[in-house]
């Protein structure tokens, strides 16, 4: 009786550790797994630029540098933009809600839709606009061409009350 005692409690104690080797696995690779993906998520996060730069008192207007825009599309891109001054003000880009860059490249001037939503931005306090960006056609705002704006790369001047930037625009086909 004492030798079949002691089997029996030697094939549970082999059960036990068995079952334990298992559920540590599983918890292993389970707990393994959740970090690879949040790290993945951040990792995800940090190439969206979904983390976007602000503009200061020091950097009042802070835009991405590189826009891409298809031919016969439209991009959405934001700006931020920093009032250093001692009243609210009415954000509007280039005079309108809706108004007209010239560009310019080794190719020639290239004219290029902005439209946004204005936004009042009060005393010492900073906000971020949206933008969308299209093209329009081949040459100066005053010339009504019918031409589409050609591929490659523009050269844009971006105005906001007194700040000023530039950046490029890349069209693709």
């Amino acid at each position: 009786m004492q030798r079949k005692a002691s089997l029996e409690l030697s094939i549970n104690t082999i059960v036990i550790m068995v079952s334990a080797l298992v559920f540590l696995g599983l918890a292993m690779s389970f707990t393994g797994g959740a970090f690879k993906q949040g790290g993945d998520n951040m990792q995800e996060a940090l190439s969206n630029n979904e983390i976007e730069p602000q503009a200061n008192r020091y950097d009042t207007l802070v835009m991405d540098k590189e826009i891409n825009v298809k031919r016969r599309g439209s991009e959405i891109f934001t700006v931020s933009y920093f009032n250093k001054g001692l009243e609210s003000i009415l954000a509007i880009p280039n005079g309108g809600s809706t108004s007209f860059l010239e560009c310019t490249s080794g190719e020639g001037i290239a004219t290029f839709r902005l439209s946004t939503t204005p936004l009042e931005i009060p005393p010492d306090s900073q906000r971020t606009l949206r933008f969308i960006l299209k093209p329009v056609h081949a040459g100066t705002i005053d010339e009504a061409s019918e031409e589409l704006v050609a591929t490659g790369t523009y050269v844009c001047s971006f105005e906001l009350r007194e700040a000023q930037t530039q950046f490029l625009v890349h069209v693709r086909g």
